[in-house]
């Protein structure tokens, strides 16, 4: 009960259930009471509401948490397998599929963090990132998530970008796209016939900051007064009837708005129904301090003439002010026929390049460029098809018609001028095939490969490409399935790096670094997480257990550099410039031999070992020489109901077939070692011995005739010493005291010390599984001899 006195003042008072005495009260003074029950039952519901809000809340975060895992594991092997196959000889057509594919996949990725991020925009507590980017690829990306769209509907898609604009900017690349996305799948759906152009242009320059205006125009449908009045609106849209033609959620725009609000600019739209619409925004970003160079070419190429033939008004003027900007003395004309009638006219005064555009009416690109090359002109004008089609048989026709280079729609400034320098010998053409030139940051790679990395990953895709881009960038890569095995090779190899997933089975990659921190030898040792949990409570999980930094899946190959640049210590000094890359094949006169060898893909192998012709030689060498017995050995070890030592040798099999390429028999010694460990029958595992035996048996046979002579010295190239000797020594101690953990240690380290012993690396390993350590010291100590290393 809540009480006030006469004065006015108030106070509470509880009544414990017996009578008041009203005798007792103070005379003159008179009191009031007042039921509060409702009011205390409003005040009880709002705190349930409250706690049901935070369990909702808590509920959320952990449904957002498991949705992004399951939804980064496959993005994962999207984005990691597309940067794998760009490292690869492909065409410039395949090149140009592959990057499509990684940029959608780049651009799906950014959804999934905006579903991430929800409960930060509920909030108002999104930021944005203020980071160095090319203006140039944010429109590339733009262009590469729309041209297909546009070119189904026959729409011509054009950016045209005014020469003020600073290619480099400062601000958020991935918000800015994200509203032009937005705008430009907007302005394809609702236009069929026509263009979609993205303009970008500088309205004021303040300081290191500018404000630039970012309008896209379509020739669409256009928009009512009415419709207009409730753009930028939630869950609003244009036409909210059920037989409306445009799908969608109402939520673009508005978020649109939100990022566009946070950049410091605004919105806005102009429309006039049946003709049309353009939506704008601007955003103010800032300007590095750095000088960036500009594009043009060396001076005697300046001032040629350029023809530039479009039946679009926009997209000639875009291509005209381009090559104009570029120092070209630029003429249009807006059909083929027009071109050809130009040329013929322009005997004096010959254009060195042609620009036509492949769709025009009465006479299309490849036509025109037919009759162009019929005038008989000399010197011929090189001749270049402007098309959206990326089809074979369109560049098959246009080579057929004497065309010299085809460029895609959208076409940017940095695609012309290389094109047009190309086609003008200012510069060597690329070599088919070639991967690009690496980047910086992977040249520093240099500073620590041979580094020894633990990939702690259970998902078969996940490990492929992480070893994959480790191996790639020279490092030693060991796998473990789970936390406990991960546990296991920590204790007994001294890695340089722990790359830990944290969903694992056993014991999940929190609970395994807890294990590791307890070993006081390991103490100093990197563990970072490599999860597809991305949420801010993973990553002070992961901190709190002792992790050291964080990569998040789909892994990003920059990010994953940066981190291994940052925690692994220098290996060795940088290359020198000019030193032969580790990515390039190096030459010899034994790489013709192996192009052709029945059940060794010598693709594969190679790559595995960066491209070293005579590192995949040693290897198959110390291959024949250790695997090509193994088969007896697996059947003595049975006989003798060695069956762990048997699956040993199975597995060890099949992770030496995988490393040289021999996919068939990798496959079969894992039917094998599977067949061992599973207990299975004594008669389907002989018959899978046999066929395994078989197998193995016509690759030697293969494999020795063609054999290269080893070369001297070419072992002790083929690995690090000093880690060599470190596992020796270790080795050598577990031995001498008979610990079992020495068979650990020899599982954990069998690649280097097989390709440091060859064939003599099968004593040590007998003797060791057999339990005689004696034998095994003996055998190490004079292996380590045979090659100078010291134990």
């Amino acid at each position: 009960m809540e009480l006030w006195r006469k004065d006015g003042s108030r106070f509470w008072c509880r009544i414990s259930g017996r009578a008041v005495d009203p005798g007792r009260l103070s005379q003159g003074t008179v009191w009031m009471f007042e039921n509060v029950t409702s009011e205390r039952a409003a005040a009880d519901s709002l705190r349930e509401a409250k706690e049901l809000a935070e369990e909702t809340a808590r509920m959320k975060s952990g449904f957002l948490a498991n949705m992004s895992h399951e939804i980064r594991t496959p993005m994962n092997a999207i984005i990691g397998m597309t940067h794998l196959a760009l490292q690869t000889r492909l065409s410039p057509r395949q090149r140009d599929y592959v990057t499509k594919i990684q940029d959608s996949g780049q651009h799906l990725l950014a959804i999934v963090n905006d579903v991430l991020d929800f409960s930060k925009v509920e909030a108002g507590k999104l930021t944005l990132e203020q980071t160095e980017f090319a203006l140039e690829e944010v429109l590339d990306n733009v262009a590469n998530l729309t041209i297909g769209k546009a070119s189904a509907k026959g729409l011509e898609l054009v950016f045209d970008v005014h020469p003020a604009v600073p290619r480099l900017l400062i601000g958020d690349p991935l918000r800015l796209g994200q509203v032009l996305i937005n705008y430009c799948n907007n302005a394809v759906k609702f236009t069929e016939h026509g263009e979609v152009a993205v303009c970008v242009s500088v309205r004021a320059v303040e300081g290191d900051s500018l404000l630039l205006h970012f309008a896209v125009r379509d020739t669409g449908i256009g928009l009512t007064e009415e419709q207009m009045g409730c753009l930028f609106q939630s869950f609003s849209q244009a036409d909210t009837s059920t037989t409306r033609r445009f799908g969608g959620t109402g939520l673009g725009l508005a978020i649109a708005r939100k990022l566009v609000e946070l950049m410091g600019g605004e919105v806005g739209a102009q429309s006039e129904y049946g003709k049309g619409s353009s939506f704008w925004f601007t955003a103010r970003l800032g300007r590095p301090g750095r000088a960036v160079s500009s594009r043009l070419p060396s001076p005697d190429l300046r001032g040629r003439r350029v023809l530039v033939v479009d039946d679009n008004d926009s997209a000639r003027n875009v291509l005209r002010e381009l090559l104009q900007a570029i120092t070209f003395v630029v003429s249009d004309q807006p059909s083929g026929k027009a071109a050809v009638e130009e040329l013929a006219e322009a005997s004096v005064q010959p254009y060195d390049v042609v620009f036509v555009d492949w769709l025009m009416p009465d006479l299309d690109g490849v036509e025109t460029a037919r009759q162009i090359l019929a005038l008989g002109l000399s010197p011929a004008p090189r001749l270049v098809i402007i098309t959206a089609d990326s089809s074979e048989a369109l560049l098959e026709k246009a080579g057929a018609a004497g065309i010299k280079d085809v460029l895609l729609k959208p076409v940017n400034a940095s695609l012309l001028f290389d094109c047009v320098i190309r086609l003008l010998g200012d510069a060597p053409g690329d070599i088919p095939g070639a991967s690009p030139p690496l980047p910086e940051i992977e040249q520093q790679l240099a500073s620590i490969r041979g580094a020894h990395v633990l990939l702690v990953e259970d998902n078969e895709l996940n490990q492929e490409v992480a070893s994959e881009l480790l191996v790639g960038a020279g490092l030693v890569v060991d796998l473990a399935g789970d936390g406990a095995e991960a546990v296991r090779k920590v204790r007994a190899v001294a890695y340089d790096i722990v790359l830990m997933d944290m969903h694992l089975p056993l014991l999940d990659g929190v609970s395994a670094t807890l294990a590791i921190r307890q070993m006081a030898e390991r103490a100093d040792l990197p563990i970072v997480a490599m999860t597809a949990n991305a949420m801010p409570a993973d990553r002070r999980k992961c901190l709190a257990s002792g992790m050291v930094d964080f990569v998040a899946k789909p892994i990003e190959p920059s990010e994953l550099w940066r981190v291994l640049l940052k925690w692994i210590p220098p290996q060795q000094s940088l290359p020198q410039p000019g030193a032969r890359s580790a990515g390039r094949l190096e030459p010899g006169p034994s790489s013709e031999a192996m192009i052709d060898i029945p059940g060794l893909d010598t693709a594969e192998g190679l790559r595995r070992v960066l491209g070293r012709t005579q590192l995949y030689w040693s290897m198959l060498r110390k291959f024949v020489a250790g695997q090509q017995h193994v088969a007896s050995e697996i059947g003595a070890a049975l006989e003798r109901g060695a069956g762990g030592t048997a699956e040993r040798l199975a597995h060890t099999l099949k992770g030496l077939a995988g490393n040289i390429g021999a996919r068939q028999l990798q496959r079969q010694a894992e039917r094998l070692e599977a067949a061992i460990g599973g207990g299975f029958e004594r008669q389907p595992i002989a018959v899978l011995l046999e066929s395994t035996d078989r197998m193995l048996g016509a690759l030697v046979s293969e494999l020795l005739p063609r054999l290269p002579p080893e070369s001297p010295g070419e072992m002790a190239t083929n690995f690090d010493p000093l880690r060599l000797q470190q596992v020796c020594r270790k080795l050598a101690g577990l031995l001498a005291e008979s610990d079992s953990e020495a068979g650990d240690l020899l599982d954990a380290e069998a690649g280097l010390l097989s390709a440091a012993f060859g064939s003599s690396y099968r004593d040590i390993e007998t003797a060791v599984r057999s339990f005689d350590y004696e034998a095994g010291l003996g055998a190490l100590l004079a292996s380590a001899a045979v090659v100078g290393i010291a134990v």
